[in-house]
Parts: C-alpha cells; structure tokens; sequence
C-alpha cells in the first residue's frame, strides 16, 4: 500500500533544521535538531532515535495549537481535554 510518504533512509541528522512534513524517517538518527511541522501530511519514525532535538510547530499546525488554547482559555477546557484524549487513546472507544 503505498503511503504517499517519501522515505528517507539510514540518514544522520545532527545540528539542523529538519521539516518533517510528509517523511518517513527509517533507519535514520536525529541529534541535536529542530524537528519542524508544518501541519502538511503526518511523519513516521521507524527504528530512529531522536535525542536531544526540539519539535517546532509552524503555519497550519501552530494555527491549530493556537486554536487549542484559545479555545482552552475562553472557558471550554472540557472540549480541548477531549481533543487530547484521543491524541492519548486513539484507539479508545470510549472517548467521545
């Protein structure tokens, strides 16, 4: 089945700005980076350690962050710690 993913394979990262959008990491290693999202297709870590690295959310996917809080903040906590529940338990039929 094909993922629409590119692959990137057996790479070392070290001390980079690394997008994350649309990537399948396999075998690589990621050290010391700034890990960015972009809010563009999901990414995979497959068998790659990642230490000492930072994820940086921009454009649709700090939008989406800032709509969380803003959301949290106006008085419907309930509704994000929901949102969050199925980030925590997706496959958790009993979140609702």
């Amino acid at each position: 089945m094909e993922s629409g993913l590119k692959m990137v394979r057996g790479r070392k990262f070290a001390n980079e700005r690394v997008c994350l959008d649309g990537i399948e990491f396999l075998d690589c290693d990621i050290r010391n980076c700034e890990l960015i999202y972009s809010g563009g297709l999901p990414f995979i870590f497959g068998n790659t350690p990642v230490e000492g690295s930072a994820i940086i959310f921009e454009g649709a996917a700090q939008n989406t962050l800032d709509t969380l809080a803003m959301l949290y903040n106006c008085g419907m906590s309930q509704i994000v710690d929901e949102i969050l529940g199925h980030v925590r338990n997706p496959f958790d039929d009993t979140l609702q």
